[in-house]
Formats: structure tokens, sequence, C-alpha cells
């Protein structure tokens, strides 16, 4: 389910500059933020070799895991991420907010 949300005055925008986001509920498994404050996290899924973070998204640092929960990969902030050498699945990416904020979404490698 795709949810729409409008904000004024988001991010330093000027007042009276209404700013849509779109939120993919299905995507989101878990967070400890508001949803409302996340616009369009993953750009691009499926994922076939790059996976793309929004460059709006101001987070710390990354962690995916495979669909048994092992680590496979985390580092800080980058908004490219290879993929190219996993195998075909369902992954889950998780981002670090600063302080205790993180989002899992879920995403598919072809």
């Amino acid at each position: 389910m795709i949810t729409k949300f409008a904000f004024d005055n988001v991010n330093g925008a000027t007042p009276n500059n209404t700013q849509f986001i779109e939120i993919d509920s299905s995507l989101i498994l878990s967070t400890t933020q508001n949803l409302n404050s996340v616009t369009n996290i993953i750009l691009k899924n499926p994922v076939d070799k790059i996976l793309l973070i929004n460059k709006n998204i101001n987070y710390n640092r990354f962690e995916i895991y495979n669909q048994e929960g092992k680590l496979l990969l985390k580092n800080n902030e980058t908004y490219q991420i290879d993929v190219s050498h996993f195998n075909s699945g369902i992954y889950y990416l998780k981002i670090i907010i600063s302080g205790s904020r993180d989002y899992t979404l879920k995403f598919i490698k072809r």
C-alpha cells in the first residue's frame, strides 16, 4: 500500500512550499521512528547490481541481512551499494539513522 504525505517547511524548505513523499508500507518491516518522516529509501526494487538509496536520506550506516538473519554487509553512509555478488533472492536493508532510529526494508536481488 502506497501512502502519500504532504509536509510544509520540511528540512529548511521555504514556508508554504508543500513537499510530498510516498511510502510503500509493504516494504517497511520495522521502525523505531515515525514513518511520516521517511521518503522512498530504496530507489529501485528489485535490484540487479547496485542498490540505490535515496540521497535525501541522512543516515549513519547500513546493514544487509539474508532471510536467515545473517549479516552479509555493513558500511558507513553510501548511496550506491554493490550487491552484484549476492545470489538472487530476498534481502533486508537496515538503515541506521542518527541516534537509535532505524528502518528495515525488504529488497529483491535478481
